[in-house]
C-alpha cells in the first residue's frame, strides 16, 4: 500500500504527495475548497476512467480537461485512446478466441 503525505491548506485546498511529487494512484490528487479536483501521478495529469482536470463553479458550468501522462486530449481523442478499434481478419480472430470462427448471413 502507498503512504501519501497530505497537505491540508487553512483555505480547505488538500495535495496528496508520494516520493515527493504530487501523486495519488486512488483518488485525484489535488481536491481545491471549491470542488475542483485534479488527478496526477507522478507529477503528470493522468487519469484513464474519466477527465484529469474538474473544475466546478466557473462561469456556471463545470470544465473538464483529459490528460494521460501530462499529455492533454479532447474527449473525442481519450475516448478513441481509452477503446481503441483494432482491425483483425476472421483468421486472427479465431486465434484470438481459440477457436474457429465463421462469418454468415
Amino acid at each position: 500500500m502507498i503512504e501519501y503525505t497530505v497537505e491540508v491548506y487553512s483555505n480547505g485546498d488538500r495535495f496528496w504527495h508520494h516520493k515527493d511529487k504530487i501523486h495519488r494512484e486512488d483518488g485525484p490528487a489535488i481536491e481545491w475548497a471549491d470542488g475542483s479536483k485534479e488527478w496526477l501521478r507522478h507529477g503528470n495529469r493522468h487519469r484513464e476512467d474519466g477527465p484529469a482536470i474538474e473544475y466546478i463553479e466557473w462561469a456556471q458550468a463545470s470544465l473538464n480537461y483529459w490528460y494521460l501522462d501530462g499529455v492533454r486530449y479532447t474527449e473525442e481523442e481519450f475516448n478513441k485512446k481509452m477503446a481503441p478499434v483494432k482491425d483483425m481478419t476472421v483468421a486472427e480472430i479465431s486465434k484470438a478466441l481459440g477457436y474457429e470462427v465463421r462469418i454468415t448471413k
